[in-house]
């Protein structure tokens, strides 16, 4: 395999390490996106477990980083969920702190938008 590592000859204790030894394997595979949609099914069924484990916790990110918007959904709305719960976890506090580093950009550029409509739509209404 191209990236180095082979799951055969690494035994995981934790079942929340395999996505992310399978993303690894076969990230450079014509069966990405196939692997892809699995694995964001599977982590979306154990969001919560996979955010407060040490390895799910970085499965997790990496998912939000790659994956399509409608793919990530469902975690988000999870996370969201059990924000209160994830921000006292050892690991789900790094989930959370990357949702807000990986959000807070798009939600600053929209509010921006926002207020930029506002604005518009202010200096129409007392045009007439």
């Amino acid at each position: 395999m191209k990236s180095g590592y082979n799951v055969r000859h690494n035994t995981h204790s934790s079942v929340a390490e395999w996505p992310w030894c399978l993303l690894i394997s076969l990230s450079e595979t014509r069966h990405y996106k196939l692997l892809q949609a699995f694995i964001c099914c599977y982590v979306t069924l154990q969001v919560f477990s996979l955010s407060t484990h040490p390895y799910g916790c970085r499965v997790i990110q990496r998912i939000l980083e790659h994956c399509t918007q409608e793919q990530t959904t469902p975690i988000l709305e999870e996370l969201h969920q059990q924000t209160e719960q994830l921000i006292q976890d050892q690991y789900g506090n790094y989930v959370i702190q990357h949702v807000l580093g990986k959000y807070s950009q798009m939600c600053t550029v929209i509010f921006m938008i926002l207020t930029d409509i506002k604005m518009h739509y202010i200096d129409i209404t007392y045009s007439f």
